[in-house]
């Protein structure tokens, strides 16, 4: 979550199932996550998708510590909320 000027975002980001996010992949999105779809969740300012998310992330960043769990990551998207054009176009860094 990251806030600013009167408003705030946050995202939810849900590997394919079975699956843990790996660096250099690139992965369709859904509303939630499914075999080989990635779930992504975002609301601004409290909306939010609805219906449908349809899109892509790509990881082009990513440190885990050693017990696995993801410490570091950047990532790139393009998400398309409810049908609508045009799609939201976004970078993601956190500790990256």
């Amino acid at each position: 979550m990251v806030s600013g000027q009167r408003e705030y975002w946050e995202m939810s980001l849900e590997p394919p199932t079975g699956e843990r996010f790996e660096e250099g992949r690139t992965y369709p999105i859904a509303y939630s996550g499914s075999e080989d779809v990635a779930g992504v969740v975002i609301n601004v300012s409290a909306y939010g998708c609805v219906h449908t998310v349809t899109g892509d992330l790509s990881f082009t960043r990513l440190m885990r510590d050693d017990d696995g769990a993801i410490k570091a990551f950047a990532a790139t998207f393009t998400l398309r909320c409810d049908g609508t054009d045009p799609a939201l176009h976004g970078t993601i860094h956190h500790y990256a």
